[in-house]
């Protein structure tokens, strides 16, 4: 039945107890004749048949609706499109710098306890603006006589600079905190 074959690998949620029960109850408002039940397992295998596709290529798959909406919202009577086909509709994304697919978070602020990023930039923005932010922490520890110094072990220089950090309670009051 329609239940058995809705696919559970493209589906967005777990579903409850008791969905089995109302998704039968919508299916027999729903599809009254066995011409309905064909066409609409029909055009489910259809649907399912061109997003595993997809997936199966790496690519997004958007998830399903659970069954009780697809089967109350009567999807299969419409012309679903393809994952694909969804995530051309959805407009690129670009860096400041004008390259697609800004992924990589630049900076972030907590707000209520979760993380709110800010600007999403392109990998070598990302890159850059890490090496500059090293830059800036390297130039304050040379200041303040924390630069590695000639010959000195990677190990070495880590210690000291824990040592440092646990003596001054932290590096907040250098670089713009408490």
């Amino acid at each position: 039945m329609f239940w058995d074959t809705y696919p559970e690998d493209l589906c967005m949620g777990a579903s409850g107890k008791g969905a089995p029960a109302k998704a039968y109850v919508s299916y027999q408002k729903k599809i009254k004749t066995t011409e309905d039940h064909d066409f609409a397992m029909i055009a489910l295998r259809e649907q399912m048949r061109q997003d595993r596709k997809v997936k199966d290529n790496g690519g997004k798959v958007y998830s399903w609706p659970m069954v009780v909406t697809y089967i109350n919202s009567e999807l299969w009577d419409r012309e679903m499109k393809s994952t694909q086909e969804r995530l051309e509709d959805i407009p690129p994304e670009f860096c400041k710098c004008g390259r697609e697919d800004p992924r990589y978070p630049l900076n972030y602020k907590k707000v209520g306890g979760k993380r709110e990023y800010g600007e999403r930039v392109c990998a070598d923005c990302y890159r850059k603006s890490q090496e500059k932010w090293n830059k800036y922490l390297y130039s304050i520890l040379i200041k303040i006589g924390m630069g590695k110094r000639k010959g000195e072990e990677m190990a070495e220089y880590a210690e000291r600079c824990r040592s440092w950090v646990r003596q001054n309670k932290g590096m907040g009051r250098l670089v713009g905190g408490g």
